[in-house]
Protein backbone atom coordinates (compact mmCIF):
# COMPACT_ATOMS: atom_id res chain seq x y z
CA UNK A 1 0.00 0.00 0.00
CA UNK A 2 2.87 2.25 1.22
CA UNK A 3 4.49 1.91 -2.24
CA UNK A 4 1.35 2.55 -4.41
CA UNK A 5 1.03 5.91 -2.76
CA UNK A 6 4.39 7.02 -3.89
CA UNK A 7 3.84 5.39 -7.10
CA UNK A 8 0.72 7.86 -7.51
CA UNK A 9 2.44 10.63 -5.61
CA UNK A 10 5.46 10.29 -8.32
CA UNK A 11 3.12 9.85 -11.79
CA UNK A 12 1.24 12.93 -10.48
CA UNK A 13 4.22 14.99 -10.05
CA UNK A 14 4.91 13.82 -13.99
CA UNK A 15 1.99 14.74 -15.10
CA UNK A 16 1.16 18.25 -13.71
CA UNK A 17 5.10 19.02 -12.15
CA UNK A 18 6.02 18.68 -15.95
CA UNK A 19 2.75 20.73 -17.37
CA UNK A 20 3.41 23.83 -19.16
CA UNK A 21 1.55 27.20 -18.80
CA UNK A 22 0.07 27.97 -21.51
CA UNK A 23 -0.30 31.80 -21.46
CA UNK A 24 -3.31 33.75 -21.70
CA UNK A 25 -4.17 35.62 -25.20
CA UNK A 26 -4.46 39.00 -25.49
CA UNK A 27 -8.00 40.29 -26.32
CA UNK A 28 -8.53 43.12 -29.18
CA UNK A 29 -8.04 45.92 -26.20
CA UNK A 30 -4.83 44.84 -25.22
CA UNK A 31 -3.62 45.65 -29.29
CA UNK A 32 -5.56 48.50 -28.79
CA UNK A 33 -4.01 49.88 -25.56
CA UNK A 34 -0.41 49.23 -27.04
CA UNK A 35 -1.29 50.90 -30.54
CA UNK A 36 -2.56 54.18 -28.41
CA UNK A 37 0.77 53.35 -25.80
CA UNK A 38 3.25 53.22 -28.91
CA UNK A 39 1.67 56.61 -30.95
CA UNK A 40 2.13 58.56 -27.60
CA UNK A 41 5.75 57.28 -27.21
CA UNK A 42 7.25 57.07 -30.63
CA UNK A 43 8.36 58.85 -33.39
CA UNK A 44 8.67 61.93 -31.22
CA UNK A 45 8.78 60.67 -27.54
CA UNK A 46 7.75 62.24 -24.40
CA UNK A 47 7.41 66.07 -23.50
CA UNK A 48 9.70 66.02 -21.22
CA UNK A 49 13.72 65.32 -21.09
CA UNK A 50 15.08 61.32 -20.66
CA UNK A 51 18.82 62.75 -21.31
CA UNK A 52 20.71 64.77 -18.43
CA UNK A 53 22.54 67.66 -19.62
CA UNK A 54 26.08 66.78 -20.67
CA UNK A 55 29.18 68.63 -18.54
CA UNK A 56 31.80 70.44 -20.21
CA UNK A 57 35.36 71.21 -18.93
CA UNK A 58 36.52 74.70 -18.29
CA UNK A 59 37.33 75.07 -22.16
CA UNK A 60 34.28 73.62 -23.37
CA UNK A 61 35.57 71.18 -25.49
CA UNK A 62 35.32 68.00 -24.16
CA UNK A 63 32.30 66.52 -22.27
CA UNK A 64 33.10 65.22 -18.65
CA UNK A 65 29.85 63.83 -17.40
CA UNK A 66 26.23 64.08 -16.56
CA UNK A 67 24.29 66.69 -14.57
CA UNK A 68 23.53 63.21 -12.42
CA UNK A 69 20.99 65.56 -10.13
CA UNK A 70 18.75 66.58 -13.50
CA UNK A 71 19.15 62.53 -14.19
CA UNK A 72 17.34 61.79 -10.79
CA UNK A 73 14.36 64.03 -11.72
CA UNK A 74 14.57 62.45 -15.00
CA UNK A 75 13.64 58.88 -13.91
CA UNK A 76 11.22 60.62 -11.21
CA UNK A 77 9.25 61.93 -14.47
CA UNK A 78 9.74 58.92 -16.51
CA UNK A 79 7.84 56.80 -13.55
CA UNK A 80 5.16 59.69 -13.09
CA UNK A 81 4.71 59.16 -16.85
CA UNK A 82 2.78 55.41 -16.34
CA UNK A 83 4.02 54.85 -19.93
CA UNK A 84 7.40 52.96 -19.14
CA UNK A 85 7.56 49.36 -17.44
CA UNK A 86 10.24 49.55 -14.83
CA UNK A 87 12.63 47.04 -17.64
CA UNK A 88 13.00 50.25 -19.55
CA UNK A 89 13.30 53.14 -16.75
CA UNK A 90 16.61 50.24 -14.96
CA UNK A 91 18.23 49.92 -18.47
CA UNK A 92 18.58 53.78 -19.01
CA UNK A 93 19.33 54.71 -15.65
CA UNK A 94 22.11 52.30 -16.19
CA UNK A 95 23.09 53.13 -18.93
CA UNK A 96 23.27 56.77 -18.20
CA UNK A 97 25.49 56.22 -14.79
CA UNK A 98 27.80 54.04 -16.64
CA UNK A 99 27.93 56.46 -19.68
CA UNK A 100 28.51 59.50 -17.17
CA UNK A 101 31.43 57.04 -15.43
CA UNK A 102 32.83 56.42 -18.34
CA UNK A 103 33.32 60.53 -19.29
CA UNK A 104 34.84 61.00 -15.72
CA UNK A 105 37.09 58.19 -15.95
CA UNK A 106 38.45 60.15 -19.01
CA UNK A 107 36.57 58.22 -22.33
CA UNK A 108 37.00 60.86 -24.78
CA UNK A 109 33.56 62.70 -26.02
CA UNK A 110 33.99 65.94 -28.16
CA UNK A 111 31.86 68.59 -28.18
CA UNK A 112 29.97 69.05 -31.07
CA UNK A 113 30.73 65.11 -32.01
CA UNK A 114 27.17 63.32 -32.59
CA UNK A 115 25.95 61.00 -29.49
CA UNK A 116 23.69 59.58 -28.34
CA UNK A 117 23.01 62.13 -25.53
CA UNK A 118 23.31 64.80 -28.47
CA UNK A 119 22.05 65.39 -32.25
CA UNK A 120 20.57 62.16 -32.14
CA UNK A 121 17.16 60.87 -31.42
CA UNK A 122 16.38 57.64 -29.87
CA UNK A 123 12.66 57.83 -30.22
CA UNK A 124 13.10 57.00 -33.48
CA UNK A 125 16.55 55.72 -33.53
CA UNK A 126 17.53 58.67 -36.33
CA UNK A 127 18.50 62.33 -36.69
CA UNK A 128 16.12 63.27 -39.66
CA UNK A 129 12.44 62.62 -39.16
CA UNK A 130 10.49 62.70 -43.05
CA UNK A 131 8.18 65.46 -43.93
CA UNK A 132 4.87 62.85 -43.33
CA UNK A 133 5.12 61.56 -39.52
CA UNK A 134 2.71 58.63 -40.23
CA UNK A 135 3.79 55.30 -38.81
CA UNK A 136 2.42 52.38 -39.04
CA UNK A 137 2.64 49.62 -36.06
CA UNK A 138 2.64 45.68 -36.37
CA UNK A 139 2.26 43.16 -33.67
CA UNK A 140 4.70 40.38 -34.23
CA UNK A 141 4.15 38.09 -30.59
CA UNK A 142 1.58 39.22 -28.02
CA UNK A 143 0.13 37.91 -25.19
CA UNK A 144 -1.94 38.91 -22.25
CA UNK A 145 1.14 40.09 -20.55
CA UNK A 146 3.75 41.62 -23.06
CA UNK A 147 4.22 41.95 -26.79
CA UNK A 148 7.29 42.22 -29.38
CA UNK A 149 5.97 44.65 -32.32
CA UNK A 150 7.51 47.66 -34.99
CA UNK A 151 6.79 50.48 -36.24
CA UNK A 152 7.88 51.94 -39.33
CA UNK A 153 7.37 55.34 -41.01
CA UNK A 154 5.03 54.65 -43.76
CA UNK A 155 6.86 58.11 -45.69
CA UNK A 156 8.00 56.61 -49.42
CA UNK A 157 11.74 56.19 -49.02
CA UNK A 158 11.22 55.76 -45.09
CA UNK A 159 9.11 52.61 -44.95
CA UNK A 160 12.25 50.10 -45.22
CA UNK A 161 13.67 51.17 -41.49
CA UNK A 162 11.84 49.07 -38.90
CA UNK A 163 12.53 49.38 -34.96
CA UNK A 164 11.11 47.17 -32.55
CA UNK A 165 9.43 47.66 -29.66
CA UNK A 166 8.69 45.34 -26.34
CA UNK A 167 5.50 46.52 -24.09
CA UNK A 168 4.56 44.83 -20.96
CA UNK A 169 1.71 44.87 -18.61
CA UNK A 170 2.42 46.05 -14.75
CA UNK A 171 -0.18 46.19 -12.58
CA UNK A 172 -3.16 46.42 -15.52
CA UNK A 173 -1.65 49.08 -17.85
CA UNK A 174 0.90 48.23 -20.65
CA UNK A 175 4.06 50.19 -20.93
CA UNK A 176 6.81 50.55 -22.86
CA UNK A 177 9.42 47.79 -21.72
CA UNK A 178 12.12 48.03 -24.40
CA UNK A 179 12.63 50.54 -27.50
CA UNK A 180 15.16 50.30 -30.17
CA UNK A 181 17.09 52.89 -29.79
CA UNK A 182 17.64 52.51 -26.34
CA UNK A 183 19.65 49.83 -26.46
CA UNK A 184 21.87 49.80 -23.23
CA UNK A 185 24.92 49.70 -25.55
CA UNK A 186 24.59 52.22 -27.98
CA UNK A 187 23.54 54.54 -25.08
CA UNK A 188 26.81 53.69 -22.76
CA UNK A 189 28.74 54.48 -26.26
CA UNK A 190 29.26 58.34 -26.02
CA UNK A 191 29.53 59.07 -30.04
CA UNK A 192 28.02 57.26 -33.07
CA UNK A 193 29.68 55.83 -35.69
CA UNK A 194 29.17 56.74 -38.82
CA UNK A 195 28.61 54.50 -41.24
Amino acid sequence: MKHLFFISLFLCNMVWGNAQITPQKATENDKAEIQKLVRKVVPNGVDFAVFPSAITNKANTRYIGFDLNEHKENMTELKKSNLFASEFINNLDKAVLTADKNLRDGEDWLVGDIGYFDDFDPWCDCQDFPDDETIEIKILNIDSQKAILTWNWTAEGWDAFSHTVKVAKEKGIWKVAYLQGFDFGYLTETTVSEE
